[in-house]
């Protein structure tokens, strides 16, 4: 299943800059879409292949990768348990919540982050015990398989042959942003990716995404023969501006510019490209796709203009 690439008429008539997006929302498998879908087609398989009976995750309590894993895991045949931390109280964050409630997953609340790994492990002893099959998924799905999967998404933009410089895409737990980091360091036709943080942390770091692009080599690997040998000129000015660490290497910007007051808020300096992007009937949600489409307008405006800009819309297409 590919997912297609739109052109936004409007936002690239204000801009002055072609912009496509790549529709993640229309990604879809048991009637939701969305990034995590893409990831947890991977994920699942392999715990179909490990015969599992339970999946065992975490997040906030918006978190889009628990809805979907609820979603996907109860359709597939598999008891769902999930442990969530609080995170601000924004009106879409609490659609989120409401949609994982209604899936009947086995929900446990803790205070905080380093409450997350007990109780993980709580629960995978208790379904030890009673001779259950239980199979652990990352935070955000970005475990080797849902790294790899945006390795493969990489097929389809080669594909799509678009005169774009840059690829802009939210970086949350990592998976995405590792897996297009992958892509691109195996072949140079491909875009820079410019990741746009959604929350500071530890894991916010050169060597965090480097380790983890290193799991989808082998998907890099399958399909370097459909690569196009087309040369991309690297636009150098990108990452001089405060917040955007600039690395060289593997040709990945992180943009820590849009943070505004942590994860979970509404930032308004994004407001920008809300209304831009309705122009075109897209929803850019205030947590995460806000902060992504005011970089592109940021990018857009830089001294030296790209040829063209993707964004890859990532959110859940069913809200």
């Amino acid at each position: 299943m590919n997912s297609p690439v739109h052109f936004l008429a409007h936002v690239s008539q204000a801009l002055g800059v072609p912009v496509w997006i790549k529709r993640e929302d229309l990604f879809v498998r048991h009637g939701i879409g969305g990034s995590k879908v893409r990831k947890l087609a991977r994920i699942l398989a392999q715990a179909h292949k490990s015969r599992a009976t339970d999946l065992i995750t975490c997040g906030t309590t918006g978190s889009h990768h628990v809805h979907a894993a609820s979603v996907l895991g109860h359709a597939e045949g598999l008891d769902v348990h999930a442990v969530l931390m609080p995170q601000p109280d924004l009106p879409y964050s609490a659609l989120i919540y409401r949609k994982t409630m209604s899936t009947n997953s086995k929900l446990t609340f803790v205070n905080g982050l380093a409450n997350i790994p007990p109780a993980l492990c709580r629960i995978h002893r208790k379904l030890k015990r009673q001779g259950r099959r239980p199979y652990l998924i990352f935070p955000g799905g970005s475990n080797p398989d849902g790294v790899a999967a945006y390795c493969d998404a990489a097929r389809e933009l080669i594909s799509a042959g678009l005169p774009i410089d840059i690829q802009i895409c939210v970086y949350g737990t990592g998976g995405i942003t590792a897996g297009l980091t992958r892509a691109v360091q195996s072949f140079p036709a491909l875009p820079s990716v410019h990741a746009v943080q959604i929350y500071p942390g530890f894991w916010n770091s050169k060597l965090y995404i480097r380790s983890m692009a290193s799991f989808s080599r082998l998907a890099a690997k399958s399909i370097r023969e459909e690569m196009e040998s087309r040369p991309r000129e690297i636009d150098r000015n990108i990452g001089k501006n405060k917040g955007i660490i600039k690395q060289k290497g593997d040709r990945l910007v992180i943009d820590s510019n849009f943070l505004g007051a942590g994860y979970g808020t509404e930032n308004p300096d994004c407001s920008e490209a809300v209304a831009l992007f309705k122009e075109d009937n897209i929803f850019l949600d205030p947590v995460y796709m806000a902060r992504a489409g005011q970089a592109l307008i940021r990018l857009s405006r830089s001294v030296q203009k790209p040829r063209g800009i993707l964004l890859w819309y990532t959110a859940p297409g069913n809200l």
